[in-house]
């Protein structure tokens, strides 16, 4: 379901129609979206392709270049990409060098941790949040920001809560 479909369709029409020979597909995996005008255009989903077709033992997964930073995330996996299916033609049939991506992976070195003063209101706000509670920021006044009353309570008449993030 969905354009991730249009570039795998359009390499087997390549393939039925002769213009493309099958053997060149084995073990390539591929997903994007086909414009009118040809070219590759990124589709939504690209990430858990990726991880199935590593699982799976493809041994290429071709996708828009809009898509390949995200494919590349997947260790193991040979990323290719095109800008257009014309191009991607090219490549497969060795008249045009194959563009294979290749990311550094961002290293996990924790970051360095210090204590916060959350003492007052701003515990409060902090310890509700970390809990669940859906605390709503609001201003009390022209730049005074508070914790909003709890849903259910009446705040002063002075203070009308404005919540900005829909609960």
């Amino acid at each position: 379901e969905g354009p991730a479909f249009d570039l795998p369709i359009a390499l087997a029409l390549l393939v039925a129609s002769g213009q493309l020979d099958r053997p060149r597909l084995n073990g390539l995996w591929c997903a994007g979206e086909l414009g009118l005008d040809g070219s590759l255009r990124p589709c939504r989903g690209v990430l858990a392709m990726a991880e199935q077709a590593c699982r799976h033992g493809a041994e290429a997964l071709v996708v828009p270049p809009g898509n390949s930073d995200e494919a590349a995330l997947i260790d193991g996996l040979t990323v290719r990409t095109a800008p257009n299916l014309k191009q991607l033609v090219e490549q497969l049939n060795g008249t045009r060098p194959c563009l294979r991506i290749c990311r550094s992976r961002p290293s996990s070195v924790p970051l360095p941790t210090e204590p916060i003063d959350a003492s007052g209101q701003a515990g409060r706000a902090l310890a509700l949040a970390a809990a669940g509670g859906g605390i709503t920021s609001c201003w009390s006044g022209p730049s005074t920001p508070t914790v909003a009353p709890t849903p259910g309570t009446r705040g002063s008449p002075d203070h009308r809560p404005y919540p900005f993030c829909g609960r």
